[in-house]
């Protein structure tokens, strides 16, 4: 069976930042980016046309909010196949957004996404430069870029083999922990697992986002660290968005 990828980058635009000194808030999804991440990993599907048509890659698309958090505008820069379009489209509709905010005010906001649909073995690749272009710049030319990796979704979704029954166990446990939001208990279960087998990249992985959920920012470096020496294939994409403290 072909295994399909998809991964999702959002790239955040608050509208006329043209001052470092100023302050804002990015837009974002109501429940933030970890509901989303959720959301996404839950609803997000290979659209069957284009996975009939062998069609895959990147989707680049923008919406714009308003200052009430409603989309008034699509913008579909590039895609190889509608339906890959389509499916980004529904995906960001599936949630409510809030607008982000200069120096307090609620304002129009530009959100970008790069949707990548990988149906064939080997890298995936997007241009991080693509929305630097002054045509894809709808507002302020000296705007603010953040890339941060938003969730990863395997078609097959195999579970991790394990030592023993009674590990895997309290490993699908925790991860439905997760889902709920129920991260400390959570990362409970995963500490007692991880002594274990420490080098188990699932368990590694699932400890990094409980910790950085729960604000445990050093922690959650360290063990998407070792998830990543272990062999994790996602988890280099949230090294820095997790380590944004030292060690």
């Amino acid at each position: 069976m072909t295994v399909f990828r998809i991964f999702v980058v959002v790239l955040l635009i608050p509208s006329y930042f043209s001052s470092y000194s100023q302050q804002f808030t990015y837009p974002e999804p109501s429940g933030g980016y970890a509901n989303f991440t959720n959301v996404a990993a839950s609803h997000m599907q290979y659209p069957q046309h284009a996975y009939d048509n062998d069609k895959d890659g990147p989707v680049y698309i923008s919406f714009l909010l308003d200052e009430n958090g409603k989309i008034f505008k699509f913008i579909e820069w590039e895609s190889s196949h509608s339906s890959l379009t389509n499916e980004a489209r529904r995906m960001i509709d599936i949630v409510s957004w809030k607008p982000g905010t200069i120096n307090g005010v609620k304002d129009t906001s530009q959100v970008n996404f790069v949707f990548i649909f990988q149906l064939h073995a080997g890298g995936y690749s997007f241009d991080q430069k693509y929305f630097e272009h002054p045509e894809r710049k709808l507002y302020s030319p000296h705007s603010y870029y953040s890339w941060r990796w938003v969730t990863y979704k395997e078609h097959s979704e195999k579970v991790p083999s394990f030592s023993d029954e009674a590990f895997k166990t309290q490993y699908l446990k925790a991860v439905d922990l997760i889902k709920n939001k129920d991260f400390k208990s959570a990362y409970a279960e995963l500490k007692q697992l991880y002594p274990r087998d420490p080098k188990n990249h699932e368990v590694l992985f699932q400890l990094a986002v409980c910790a950085n959920e729960l604000g445990k920012s050093k922690a959650a470096c360290r063990y998407i660290n070792k998830a990543i020496e272990n062999g994790n294939p996602v988890a280099v994409n949230f090294k820095d968005s997790f380590c944004t403290s030292p060690d």
